[in-house]
């Protein structure tokens, strides 16, 4: 903030400097998405509200407009720095170090990624035994999106009925039982609705990980699947 109001001051002269920084503010104006939402309350509505029915627009995520928010600072800072001159320049340098510093992470913090929980059954290729190849398998982990890490480290061995992309947009039809096949999602559905998605979708096995079995051993015996391995950290489910 104290390099933007400097920027503001000492470049506002220059045309280039006043379009930046209404680059500035719509970018910021965007990343807060139709509604100033404090502590959880909606306090009212924003003009990015009139430009949700556009095309292309009504698809974004406000969040990632920050990219643009993040750009054009980091020109900002370099016509900042770039412009300074005499005996006060090293008080720019100054700011500019410590916001610098400060984007620097504690490292006694957690790890600052997910730790890769792939069972055994991918990773030592024992999926390979269990299942053939092209086979179409329904995979159900514990955290959504993992499947998708697990056919990559089989080397795409195996077809999938269905994936994890993150939020579905509006306007954008959502499998109806994605959610329930995550043991965070929705209710689990009944024996029939899922022999009939599995059916329609070709699926021929289930790999469950073991964290997840209790939740649905009960609706993959209802839908007349039995265990027929465990091993690796997940069970291997087929028709009876």
């Amino acid at each position: 903030m104290i390099i933007v109001i400097g920027f503001a001051i000492t470049e506002w002269r220059h045309r280039y400097a006043r379009g930046l920084l209404v680059f500035l503010v719509i970018g910021v104006l965007f990343a807060l998405g139709p509604d100033l939402i404090v502590a959880t309350h909606r306090v009212m509505p924003l003009p990015t509200t009139l430009l949700q029915p556009l095309p292309l627009l009504q698809q974004a995520i406000p969040s990632r407009m920050m990219v643009y928010v993040h750009l054009a600072l980091a020109v900002i800072v370099a016509i900042w720095l770039a412009a300074s001159s005499g005996r006060g320049s090293w008080a720019r340098w100054a700011i500019v170090i410590v916001a610098a510093a400060s984007l620097i992470p504690t490292i006694s913090s957690p790890p600052w990624h997910v730790p890769d929980t792939t069972p055994a059954f991918f990773t030592d290729g024992m999926y390979r035994s269990a299942v053939s190849p092209g086979e179409t398998v329904l995979l159900i982990p514990r955290k959504g999106g993992q499947q998708m890490a697990w056919q990559a480290e089989a080397n795409f061995w195996f077809r999938m009925p269905n994936g994890h992309v993150g939020i579905t947009r509006q306007g954008i039809p959502e499998d109806p039982l994605k959610g329930a096949l995550q043991i965070t999602g929705r209710d689990v559905p009944s024996g029939d609705e899922l022999r009939a998605w599995l059916d329609q979708h070709g699926v021929t096995a289930i790999v469950v990980e073991d964290a997840t079995l209790s939740h649905f051993s009960d609706v993959l015996l209802a839908a007349g699947y039995q265990p027929v391995e465990q091993s690796g950290g997940v069970s291997v489910w087929r028709p009876s």
